[in-house]
């Protein structure tokens, strides 16, 4: 039972689908922490984005730990 848990497969989509995970989700990180991306709408930085969760009574440890 503990060989299952532990094997790895050899294949490679799994690999190529998380690296086009990756970029996919890149953009919406880097908007909200380096406000990336302005002039598409987006990307306050994470001064305004810590104001926003502030206002809607998020606590600034949770907002910090989702940014980061």
């Amino acid at each position: 039972m503990i060989n299952t848990l532990i094997q790895t497969e050899a294949d490679y989509i799994y690999s190529f689908l998380r690296i086009i995970a990756g970029i996919i989700i890149f953009p919406y990180g880097m908007q909200k922490l380096f406000g990336w991306f302005d002039d598409l709408g987006g990307g306050v930085g994470i001064k305004e984005t810590l104001i926003r969760m502030k206002s809607r009574n998020i606590p600034v440890v949770v907002t910090w730990l989702v940014e980061v």
